[in-house]
């Protein structure tokens, strides 16, 4: 019993690092995306 107990926390604690770094992913992602957007922008306003 206790092993299987030991095993389902192992199993939430990976879901939940690993869902954590997804979102970090995503959010580091969307923010280059909007950098990137943002340089274009000023680029195109210096031009």
């Amino acid at each position: 019993m206790f092993l299987v107990k030991q095993r389902v926390f192992q199993l939430f604690d990976f879901l939940r690092r690993y869902s954590f770094y997804g979102l970090m992913n995503r959010l580091v992602k969307i923010l280059c995306y909007n950098h990137s957007l943002i340089g274009i922008k000023l680029i195109k306003g210096v031009q």
